[in-house]
């Protein structure tokens, strides 16, 4: 006796054949990175694929979706490119997309209490606020400066913002050597006409360098700083760079080296309320 198939359930068995015999050709081609293209818009696709195979090998959706972080570690500052000092551990707390708080010293007791003695610096916004044995005092309109044009032009910020900004503009240079590694160049121009550019490498798509330009204020000249990032590892499904280098014209002004990393910790909203001020210049430790 022959058998037939239902009319519904053929037509859906139909329309699954179809869907897995297309679905290859839906995959979107890579471009050829090779060299920047000429015309505009497909040297922007070029910049676009590259800058996302960056988020996807951070983490994707998980690295996207960090909102919270807590790291602890050791950083060191420079003069003429040689370190100060033996360095001062610290644990930083973020909470995007501006809040942040630097602990120095890890001055807290067992049961994680704050101990008088702690120095920390919180920002909220475009306004900085340290804490010392002295009290507590706004930052200088200067040191607030510095902090914000970095903010600005922050990694995370860059490729959670910028990148899926329909009014960010993509400029792809190609393929060129830094760091003695293969990279890809990157260049962004945000809405708000910020500049930043960024190198990617090559095999891992991990960013491994930042840089950005500004005019000083009292000599005029051209400033470049750079953030160069390196040791990533794997924390929670993202990866994070464990040393991270700063740089100003070339010469080394930080660096800090990450011990632990922790991302959305659900952090307490009293770790990012500053002290009322009371700084008292005189007084003695």
């Amino acid at each position: 006796m022959k058998t037939t198939l239902p009319i519904r359930p053929l037509l859906l068995l139909l329309v699954l054949c179809s869907t897995i015999i297309k679905s290859p050709a839906q995959t979107p081609t890579a471009p050829d990175l090779t060299k920047p293209a000429v015309d505009s818009a497909t040297n922007a696709a070029q910049a676009k694929y590259v800058l996302q195979r960056t988020i996807d090998a951070l983490g994707g959706n998980t690295y996207l979706n960090v909102t919270e972080m807590k790291m602890t570690g050791r950083g060191y500052g420079f003069y003429h490119n040689e370190a100060q000092g033996v360095g001062n551990k610290f644990t930083r707390f973020i909470r995007f997309p501006d809040s942040d708080r630097l602990e120095y010293g890890f001055q807290r007791d067992d049961m994680q209490i704050l101990k008088p003695e702690s120095w920390f610096i919180i920002h909220l916004g475009d306004t900085g606020w340290e804490t010392t044995y002295k009290g507590t005092r706004v930052l200088t309109e200067k040191e607030n400066e510095d902090y914000n044009r970095r903010r600005q032009y922050d990694l995370d910020l860059v490729l959670r913002k910028w990148v899926p900004d329909p009014k960010t503009t993509f400029f792809f240079e190609g393929q060129t050597i830094e760091a003695t590694r293969e990279v890809y160049k990157v260049n962004l121009l945000s809405a708000q006409n910020l500049n930043v550019t960024l190198y990617v490498d090559r095999k891992t798509f991990l960013p491994i360098k930042k840089t950005f330009s500004y005019r000083d204020k009292v000599f005029k000249d051209i400033q470049e700083e750079a953030e160069l990032y390196d040791k990533y590892r794997n924390e929670q499904g993202v990866m994070a760079a464990h040393v991270i280098t700063r740089t100003r014209n070339g010469d080394i002004t930080s660096e800090r080296f990450i011990q632990t990393v922790v991302y959305n910790p659900g952090l307490e909203d009293k770790l990012f309320t500053p002290h009322a001020v009371d700084f008292d210049r005189m007084k003695k430790y």
